[in-house]
């Protein structure tokens, strides 16, 4: 809607699709033009008493482009942070998001015009949900609830294993989402170590110096370093089973 500002009083507000000549649209003090497909041009003249008291003033339209709604995930998720992320959606002019379910928002971690963001300082196997909301110049456009769960930080190694090769359960491993560092050792029943690595994916495939070892039960023990600077060490036995 267009509207005079501070119209003379008595005076005759006419309005026009063309600078000169032309029929008129409406007269009054404010316009709605409806059907705009596209940037348009109007123009309004003053008649006071019979005689035009100005020259006719353009104004223009524009067409505001309308957004759809983004659509987020949760792109990884770890012991304490998850990141989010989301496709980039036209038209948009910034994004925020919410961690509330819409009660506050703020800007993304990865800022105004950022297609991420990180949700940190949480707890192990907390739940987490975040909504983003695409800013647009008429109206803004809110995407699904979207939730993840923080992993446990839980370090285990399981009781037994079963190195025959098919593929399921064949190597014994250290497990935990905050493992930075390792050492891990394996001894048979005599007490001799059969195997021993500090790579934190590596595991025992039942083998010493290539020859496979005997069905029974090994003793291990696993110093861990955490990602929090904690260090623990877990003792225990496992069942090599073939």
């Amino acid at each position: 809607t267009f509207q005079i500002q501070n119209p003379v009083t008595g005076a005759v507000y006419t309005w026009y699709s063309a600078a000169t000549g032309g029929t008129p649209l409406t007269t009054g003090t404010s316009f709605s033009p409806t059907n705009i497909t596209g940037p348009t041009t109007y123009y309004v003249s003053a008649n006071l008493n019979g005689c035009d008291i100005a020259q006719r003033v353009s104004v223009s339209a524009f067409i505001k482009p309308a957004i759809i709604a983004p659509v987020a995930v949760a792109d990884s998720v770890g012991v304490r942070a998850v990141k989010f992320t989301w496709a980039a959606v036209a038209n948009a002019l910034g994004y925020q998001v919410s961690t509330d379910n819409g009660a506050t928002w703020i800007t993304p971690s990865s800022g105004t015009n950022g297609l991420s963001h990180i949700v940190s300082g949480l707890n192990p196997s907390q739940q987490v949900s975040l909504i983003v909301r695409a800013l647009g110049e008429c109206q803004n456009m809110n995407s699904q609830a979207v939730s993840a769960t923080t992993y446990t930080d839980v370090v285990f190694v399981p009781n037994s294993f079963t190195p025959n090769g098919d593929g399921t359960n064949d190597v014994l491993k250290v497990y935990g989402n905050e493992i930075k560092t390792l050492r891990f050792l394996v001894f048979n029943q005599w007490g001799q170590k059969v195997f021993e690595t500090t790579n934190v994916q590596g595991g025992w495939d039942g083998k010493q110096d290539g020859k496979l070892q005997p069905s029974g039960v090994y003793m291990y023990v696993a110093t861990i370093g955490l990602l929090s600077g904690e260090e623990i060490t877990k003792k225990g036995s496992v069942n090599l089973i073939r």
